[in-house]
């Protein structure tokens, strides 16, 4: 359930770091392979929290992960500060 709450943050977490690095998808085939790679790491990422707290251990996987995405998260925020992405998640649309 805890890793219900958490799965969109990871979601938005994995999806924006190749817009990050590398900017547009040229190609639709490539963005969505990587929404599939998305999917598949946010989902491996869930199910590891989600052991780990059931054992109610922290185990050095769970820290990897906790490390992980909070140098994701400051890298996502860092970079978005400067710059907006090229989705316009963080634009409000036009009425």
């Amino acid at each position: 359930m805890f890793s219900n709450i958490l799965l969109p943050w990871f979601i938005v977490l994995i999806w924006y770091m190749v817009p990050i690095f590398f900017g547009h998808f040229e190609s639709l085939i490539v963005e969505l392979i990587w929404a599939f790679v998305v999917t598949f790491l946010t989902g491996l990422i869930s199910i590891s929290i989600e052991k780990n707290l059931e054992d109610q251990q922290l185990t050095t996987s769970l820290r990897f992960l906790i490390i992980l995405l909070f140098v994701i998260s400051i890298i996502f925020y860092t970079a978005f500060s400067f710059q907006k992405p090229w989705i316009d998640l963080f634009e409000n649309p036009e009425l």
